[in-house]
């Protein structure tokens, strides 16, 4: 090529460099920004003031106030709290509220959508339907998840996003390799005393799953009940309940699955708690009818009605499965030095269980979330 030509050439292509340059640049000047932005929002001081305090271990203290500060929980007023200003944080008023960790589900799935027959555009773009799961848990005040089964190379993009703080969601464990020291539930099978006492030597812990029963039982009959609840409705994806809802009508579908026996599982629980093993939750969310969320709420109920002391099932929602995930050092307890990772409810789950899903607050590593915002344009 002429000298002259290849000035031509460069004439011509330079700008679309240029702006293509540009564009690269501008997009991590973008992401730079947000992840300033997020370490601004989580070195803000909060007190919050006056709840009532569910430890994450069993332990209750009925009023106390919380400081949180560099996105750690700085200090636990048992008695009298100072005010705001004299340790210049911003008040959350919290009488009458129940403050506990962050709730975590150690079994989610991620890449499946929670729909009856998922078709190819349920997983089109599964970046995209990652991240707004994982923006659901957080606004279901779900703070950390166990992906099971989810390709690895996935668990570990996400994380990075998450860890960078470029954006928002439950903290994600899992990947390639990862297991847990867990034993499912069978849904058909009593669970014999020398696997008990298995479990407990081996310090494995026990994961009911309740929910999946409950859920198989309501696709074989047609039932909406799962779908209907209100946090459900608030983060569920544009056009996936409606097709649900089809999806259930349809006798072609109704008539797959045979109903699981819920008593035989929520025996298993109670015989278990009964033997002192450790209990965790987890959800399978992803399959038909369990929407990626709100769906541990409904699981804590239903290890209520099994017979388990609210106070108990609160500490396999928290700390139990913080120890199992090996995260127990920072999460999962509301103690001095771990990360303001919380969620505060209205009224006391402690006798309404149910209460857990009346979310006041979510707060993660000190960041008061903005749950209005966090599932938009998602």
């Amino acid at each position: 090529m002429r000298p002259a030509a290849k000035l031509w050439l460069a004439a011509v292509l330079g700008p679309f460099l240029l702006i293509g340059a540009w564009q690269t640049y501008a997009k991590t000047n973008v992401v730079k920004q947000r992840v300033l932005a997020r370490n601004l929002e989580r070195s803000r001081s909060w007190l919050i003031q006056d709840a009532r305090l569910f430890i994450g271990d069993g332990r209750v203290v009925e009023r106390s106030s919380i400081l949180i500060r560099d996105g750690k929980i700085a200090e636990i007023y048992n008695d009298t709290a100072p005010e705001p200003k004299s340790v210049h944080a911003e008040a959350v008023n919290a009488a009458g509220k129940t403050l506990l960790p962050g709730l975590i589900d150690t079994s989610v799935r991620l890449s499946l959508p929670g729909t009856i027959a998922p078709t190819a555009d349920d997983f089109r773009d599964l970046d995209s339907n990652v991240d707004r799961a994982l923006a659901a848990y957080l606004f279901s005040g779900v703070t950390a998840v166990f992906s099971a089964g989810d390709p690895a190379d996935v668990v570990a993009r996400h994380r990075q996003v998450l860890q960078s703080g470029e954006k928002l969601g439950a903290e994600l464990f899992g990947g390639q390799g990862a297991q847990l020291a867990k034993r499912r539930s069978s849904f058909k099978e009593p669970i014999s005393p020398a696997e008990l006492a298995q479990m407990k030597d081996r310090g494995v812990f026990y994961e009911p799953a309740l929910d999946v029963v409950e859920a198989t039982g309501q696709v074989g009959s047609g039932r909406t009940d799962l779908i209907d609840g209100s946090i459900v409705q608030q983060v569920a994806p544009k056009g996936l309940l409606e097709k649900t809802r089809q999806g259930l009508t349809s006798k072609a579908n109704t008539a797959q699955t045979d109903p699981l026996p819920v008593e035989v599982p929520k025996t298993n629980l109670l015989t278990a708690y009964r033997a002192g093993v450790s209990l965790v939750t987890g959800t399978e969310s992803g399959i038909p009818l369990l929407i990626h969320g709100p769906a541990i709420h409904r699981e804590l109920q239903l290890w209520v009605q099994a017979g388990i002391p609210p106070a108990a099932a609160l500490q396999a929602a928290t700390y139990n499965s913080a120890r199992l995930l090996g995260a127990s050092d920072r999460i999962g307890l509301i103690q001095k030095g771990y990360e303001a990772t919380l969620l505060l409810v209205d009224g006391n789950p402690l006798q309404d269980i149910s209460a857990t899903e009346r979310i006041s607050n979510v707060f993660f590593k000190g960041e008061r979330i903005n749950r209005g915002n966090l599932l938009e344009r998602r």
